[in-house]
């Protein structure tokens, strides 16, 4: 049996792919399996279904028995969320790491460099722009905010200030 639609929606949004998603939810039906009874139950590919159990081992959602033919154990569903957060903790770790070791090499000197100079040849009145998402326009107050020495202006179009009501929200200004 495979789980619900909506069940394995939620499996994709912790990262499994459709295969995992339902390989996964039978072999919890199952408890142990092989990859053939596996196959047959979701209508995943057989020569597939030994990836895909491969996957979920290294995953932490399955563990591969030392048997003849090969059975897979499956992991209580918080068990494995659990394996899975540690997996993602660690890679953020090892991503945040590396940023950081980036970030006092000497290769951001020369980048800083490269910045100012190209900055000098700008003139002012060029440094606008357009944001579109929250995302940019939160990096880029953080970036202006830092750096502001005085004063910070943010104007916006008429349009700009509208909420989703349609009702003028007001104009942002303020200094540091």
């Amino acid at each position: 049996m495979v789980a619900s639609q909506e069940t394995l929606d939620k499996l994709e949004d912790i990262g499994l792919n459709m295969y995992e998603r339902k390989i996964y939810s039978a072999l919890l039906g199952r408890g142990v399996s092989t990859a053939g009874e596996l196959s047959e139950m979701t209508n995943v590919p057989r020569s597939r279904a030994y990836d895909v159990l491969e996957s979920l081992a290294e995953k932490g959602f399955a563990v591969i028995k030392s048997s003849q033919p090969m059975e897979y154990v499956s992991i209580p569903p918080e068990q494995a969320i659990e394996n899975i957060k540690k997996q993602h903790q660690q890679e953020l770790q090892e991503k945040i790491d590396r940023l950081d070791s980036f970030k006092e090499s000497e290769a951001v000197d020369e980048l800083e460099s490269l910045y100012d100079q190209g900055l000098e040849l700008v003139d002012p009145a060029d440094m606008s722009g357009s944001l579109k998402g929250s995302r940019q326009i939160q990096q880029h107050q953080g970036t202006m905010f830092q750096d502001a020495e005085e004063n910070i202006r943010i104007l916006t179009s008429e349009e700009g200030l509208r909420g989703s009501s349609g009702k003028s929200s007001g104009s942002s200004r303020g200094s540091k």
